[in-house]
């Protein structure tokens, strides 16, 4: 091992700002960004190894040089949460035909912390849908919103 190994062994996996993880559960809401969360979503049955071989497809940069490429090292695995890449920087192929999910040359890494946040947000977003909200909860909910900008969660 050489110095640099030791170096990378220490990369942290950043948190994402505020507005950053905002923008990220708008989109995850919307289904305008992929997750390697939605391979298991797809195929429940399929085992672990098989949706890492899955992910590689799908991420190109985990199937080229595997997570080390990427920054993740036994050091620091426990701090992913979700692979991710916004839907607009998908290939302009069609959807792979191995996979029947799209293709990216670009992949993020969302840690653990922002994940259970950001489904957790989604969930209660996905609650307030089916719930069919009125004028007065719009409303409400606006002002949730906006307080919620204010004075962002801990």
């Amino acid at each position: 091992m050489n110095i640099n190994d030791n170096l990378a062994e220490l990369r942290l996996i950043q948190r994402l700002p505020p507005d950053e993880l905002d923008r990220f559960v708008k989109a995850l809401f919307k289904g305008t960004v992929f997750t390697s969360a939605h391979i298991a979503v797809k195929y429940p049955n399929m085992s672990p190894d098989d949706q890492t071989d899955m992910a590689r497809r799908i991420f190109v940069p985990l199937g080229m040089g595997g997570t080390e490429a990427i920054g993740i090292f036994k050091s620091n695995v426990k701090d992913v949460g979700t692979f991710y890449e916004y839907m607009d920087k998908a290939e302009k192929l069609p959807i792979s035909k191995a996979t029947g999910f799209p293709v990216f040359l670009s992949v993020n890494i969302l840690h653990m912390d922002d994940w259970v946040k950001a489904t957790v947000r989604v969930q209660k977003m996905n609650q307030v849908r089916q719930t069919g909200m009125g004028r007065r909860e719009e409303k409400i909910a606006k002002h949730a919103k906006n307080y919620a900008k204010q004075h962002p969660f801990r």
